[in-house]
């Protein structure tokens, strides 16, 4: 999120990034990768921060750089949320306000 309200989406080649980060990371841990490591299923880990190889948890991430990692899975954890309820509101006919301009 951006200052004061303000939200960023993502676009590449027309498409909402957030979507294509789930996309790949389900393409990737259904891949051959998935014999050698183990992969989290419960819930999309696009950074691979959690894996295993050899029955051993992998991790060559600095707990600084997990904290900013966390801070960007939340943010795209919310930008698909926010996709999702704008196009809830359109599909329900709600109406759709946008945040006042900043000067």
């Amino acid at each position: 999120m951006g200052p004061k309200g303000f939200k960023v989406k993502y676009i590449t080649n027309g498409e909402l990034y957030t979507k294509k980060v789930k996309e790949d990371y389900k393409n990737i841990i259904n891949s051959n990768f998935k014999e050698i490591y183990k992969f989290q299923t419960e819930k999309i880990d696009p950074f691979f921060l959690n894996y295993t190889f050899d029955g051993k948890k992998v991790m060559n991430v600095s707990k600084n750089l997990i904290k900013r990692i966390r801070l960007c899975e939340i943010m795209l954890n919310e930008e698909d949320q926010n996709v999702a309820d704008s196009r809830e509101a359109v599909n329900s006919n709600k109406k759709i306000t946008c945040p006042p301009k900043s000067t």
